[in-house]
């Protein structure tokens, strides 16, 4: 079930003088309640699939009618991502 569309998300702290960059469009993150916050974990997920990744934007939040499972879905935007010589 969608429970709502977000501008953006972090759970992390976002500093304002850094100029992020977009690195991916479409990115899903899921998780299941465990030990930690299903959410958080499923944001976590997504944007750690990129080394630079801080934080989603245009995110879709969806979860299993138990609460159980969450998906989150958005754009995943960071720093640069270095360039290898």
């Amino acid at each position: 079930m969608r429970l709502g569309k977000l501008t953006m998300i972090s759970t992390r702290n976002v500093d304002s003088k850094t100029d992020y960059v977009l690195l991916e469009k479409d990115v899903v993150g899921k998780a299941k309640v465990k030990k930690h916050e299903a959410l958080e974990a499923a944001v976590d997920k997504a944007v750690k699939k990129y080394p630079t990744g801080e934080f989603m934007k245009n995110v879709i939040v969806e979860a299993s009618s138990s609460g159980k499972k969450v998906r989150v879905t958005g754009d995943v935007w960071g720093t640069p991502i270095p360039v290898k010589k």
